[in-house]
């Protein structure tokens, strides 16, 4: 047995219970969490019932259901903040001291725990909800916001320098108070960032998640809606309007089809949603064969470039058995008798 395999086995006889109820991101010390690679599935499962309450939201209510996911991510960087307060949570441990115990420490209170990543797990509802419906388009905060590249660029400086920031500001500023005030702002940062990346690519986004569908739906939802609550000269209007939107947005649509981006944007997407799926089984399977101990930086940065090649290695073959062209092909062969009986 190997010595990563022995430590595994020793630590989830302890704790195996809490990785069945999805929560073993919460047990400590995390030394004796069982397989802590995958802290992030449980926070994805206990976070998960609040995204589908808001998508069934945003489906019955849409203002609402805007306004309640704003005020959830405004209360998760406020409670980072004032758990940093609480805690005195320092955000750059390593800066600090090479002590682990500080590491120990600051991944138990501030990487580890549901609540302090709640904001950033409800922000992609509330940007599909805006992109699907092309808000950036429409509203001038988001318009002037997406269209200027220099914020874009000012947004990444601020995130480089923000650490010397903290680290200027530490013997001056009562820390604990410090930390609540860099907290709360370093993840606004992050938060404007892709914010900034998804709202600009939005066009391709729309065209590249977008059903056939979706659009024939929608326009007949709206002259339903149209047909039965507005006046006639306002249809009217309402119909070349949306005739001339129509246009100049299958026109758009056309010329971003015929290049590249799309095509770009579907590769990455189908080999990270594939790695997602198996990066757990392949970072486990390299560490349960894991002789020695990892006593330097070459050692963890060479198991880290060897997990992330057998990760995208599996993936590769996933993609092609699993989900892939396989798949389509066995289940079209599966297709055929009944196809002709149709046909007869």
């Amino acid at each position: 047995m190997s010595i990563f395999s022995d430590y595994t086995a020793e630590a989830c006889l302890r704790s195996f219970h809490t990785n069945l109820l999805f929560i073993q991101n919460n047990y400590r010390p995390i030394i004796d969490m069982c397989l802590p690679h995958t802290w992030s599935v449980a926070v994805e499962f206990q976070i998960l019932p609040v995204i589908i309450l808001l998508v069934h939201l945003y489906k019955r209510s849409p203002k609402l259901a805007v306004i309640i996911n704003s005020l959830i991510v405004i209360a998760g960087l406020l409670y980072t903040g004032v758990s940093a307060f609480i805690k005195d949570a320092h955000p750059h441990t390593l800066i600090r001291s090479l002590d682990a115990r500080q590491p120990i420490y600051w991944f138990e209170n501030v990487y580890l725990p549901t609540p302090m990543i709640v904001w950033l797990y409800t922000l992609p509802p509330l940007w599909t909800y805006l992109i699907m419906n092309k808000y950036e388009k429409s509203n001038p905060i988001l318009m002037k916001f997406t269209r200027r590249n220099k914020l874009f660029a000012a947004v990444l400086l601020i995130l480089h320098i923000l650490p010397m920031i903290w680290i200027i500001l530490e013997s001056h500023v009562y820390p604990p108070f410090l930390n609540f005030i860099y907290f709360i702002f370093f993840r606004l940062f992050i938060g404007a960032l892709f914010t900034f990346v998804y709202m600009s690519n939005s066009d391709s986004l729309r065209e590249f998640f977008s059903h056939p569908l979706d659009k024939e739906i929608f326009n007949e939802n709206n002259n339903y809606i149209n047909n039965n609550f507005e006046p006639s000269s306002e249809k009217e209007i309402d119909q070349v309007v949306q005739t001339d939107e129509d246009n100049a947005v299958t026109q758009f649509s056309k010329k971003i089809s015929s290049g590249q981006k799309n095509r770009l944007l579907h590769i990455w997407s189908t080999l990270w949603r594939s790695s997602y799926y198996v990066h757990i089984c392949m970072i486990t399977l390299r560490y349960s064969i894991q002789r020695w101990s990892l006593n330097s930086i070459e050692s963890f940065v060479s198991i880290a470039i060897e997990c992330l090649a057998l990760t995208f290695f599996a993936a590769f073959f996933f993609q092609l058995f699993v989900v892939g062209p396989v798949t389509s092909f066995i289940a079209t062969i599966k297709l055929r008798p009944q196809l002709k009986l149709k046909a007869k």
